[in-house]
């Protein structure tokens, strides 16, 4: 599955600078607390996409959004 690849997902943990940022963030593009830290986790791990349920969440330069609604789940053409 997707989500349990570790080429595909990886887990950081909130560092000070972290949350440094996410508090820039969130000023800077009036962010919600949560959604300041999940973007500011996504720039220290250097994401290019950001998988989300969220409709109302920003992205700040660099990271595009993927809404996961949009993902076609479809299985691969079997061989």
């Amino acid at each position: 599955m997707l989500l349990q690849n570790p080429d595909f997902m990886s887990l950081a943990p909130v560092t000070l600078a972290i949350i440094e940022r996410a508090a820039q963030l969130g000023a800077e593009m009036n962010m919600r607390l949560i959604d300041a830290l999940h973007m500011a986790t996504a720039e220290a791990l250097a994401c290019t996409v950001f998988m989300t349920n969220d409709r109302g969440i920003r992205a700040p330069a660099g990271i595009s959004l993927q809404h996961l609604g949009e993902m076609d789940y479809s299985p691969p053409p079997s061989a």
